[in-house]
């Protein structure tokens, strides 16, 4: 025996008014004697006609007095308007979701039909519909601090897929309460970690200090879309959360990103969301807060003891990054990225071969 089709499920909707113009034609009933006979106002059957008014059980008997069906059809006719245009909804909220990439990155199962696509993309944000989502995630701009060029192309859609995805991976993380004096204290130890040259022998431990200290990390690939360094929030009030996205894959920009977040959670609002786009030889206004997070960031990777090495020095030589590498206790990359973010050097410096380079392997960053 074969098994039942599945039911017909349109990706489009069409109002009831529709078939109401259909059948007022077909009368030669004119949009004025519908007003009157449904008692209601011209711009009030215009919006019925649109699909902007409901039918109400008293506006369906009219309706079949005047054109014909029964009470039945037009309230049947209404609601099964109402469930295709979700439907149609859902599916516009789904292609704006980065399937492609949620999929090669082993974030989803490969949808196989659109429906499906809607189905996964709903499990993914664990929320049973859109209007859920939207309640959840549709504010997200309006929280959410973005610090981005004006050229960039962030939709918010694939910004909240990075984000759900580095929720879901904190969940399984163990993290004691949020303890903003310890993580200040694991801020030396935590910067010799710049040193090692593998991410999958730095990142344990970067992120054992940070569950000691209440703060969730995680490495999250982002999809196209998505053009973020990372991000700083508190998933709770006992538990802080910062992502990377390793976007250039090298350690000046990884480390950098890093200590700019600890510095939002260190100095800024708790109830904002961070999210930061952190460019390369790109200037972009700054708030106040990202310039404090900036000069944080700066001043903890290569702090002034390690700086007043370098004053007076035009033309840094291989020899002299080490030497303030050592002093700060950092990699030399660092140093050098400094000293482009300065302006000292540029960006196609052979100083470049100082920088720890990355990769992605499937999920996982390693060493390039």
């Amino acid at each position: 025996m074969s098994e039942p089709a599945a039911a017909f499920a349109p990706r489009w909707a069409s109002p009831p008014g529709e078939t109401i113009r259909a059948a007022l034609e077909e009368r030669s009933i004119s949009v004025e004697a519908l007003a009157g006979a449904l008692d209601r106002s011209g711009p009030w059957v215009h919006r019925l006609l649109d699909g902007d008014e409901n039918i109400s059980i008293e506006t369906a008997r009219r309706l079949a007095a005047l054109v014909g069906g029964t009470v039945e059809f037009w309230i049947t006719r209404d609601s099964q308007y109402h469930d295709d245009q979700s439907r149609v909804t859902a599916d516009k909220w789904a292609m704006s979701l980065p399937i492609s990439d949620m999929t090669a990155f082993g974030w989803i199962e490969r949808p196989d039909t659109w429906q499906d696509r809607i189905k996964i993309g709903l499990k993914f944000f664990g929320v049973r519909d859109i209007d859920t989502f939207n309640s959840k995630y549709g504010s997200l701009s309006s929280v959410v601090l973005f610090r981005a060029s004006e050229s960039s192309s962030l939709d918010l859609n694939t910004v909240a897929s990075w984000l759900r995805k580095a929720e879901l991976e904190a969940q399984s993380l163990h993290c004691r309460p949020w303890n903003p004096e310890g993580l200040g204290a694991a801020l030396p130890e935590i910067r010799t970690l710049t040193r090692k040259r593998d991410p999958q022998t730095f990142l344990p431990k970067l992120m054992s200090l940070c569950g000691d200290a209440g703060v969730a990390l995680t490495v999250v690939r982002a999809p196209r879309g998505c053009p973020v360094s990372g991000a700083a929030r508190f998933l709770s009030k006992d538990q802080a959360q910062i992502v990377l996205s390793a976007r250039y894959l090298a350690d000046d920009h990884l480390w950098f990103t890093f200590f700019h977040e600890v510095g939002h959670l260190l100095k800024h609002d708790g109830q904002r969301i961070f999210v930061d786009q952190i460019e390369r030889g790109e200037a972009i206004p700054s708030s106040p807060d990202e310039k404090e997070a900036d000069e944080f960031a700066s001043s903890l990777l290569v702090p002034e003891s390690a700086r007043t090495m370098l004053e007076g020095i035009k033309r840094p030589t291989a020899r002299e990054i080490a030497m303030v590498a050592r002093k700060a206790d950092v990699a030399p990359g660092i140093v050098v990225g400094f000293l482009q973010h300065e302006g000292v050097l540029g960006f196609a410096t052979k100083l470049n071969g100082f920088k720890h380079r990355y990769k992605w392997v499937g999920p996982i960053l390693g060493r390039a």
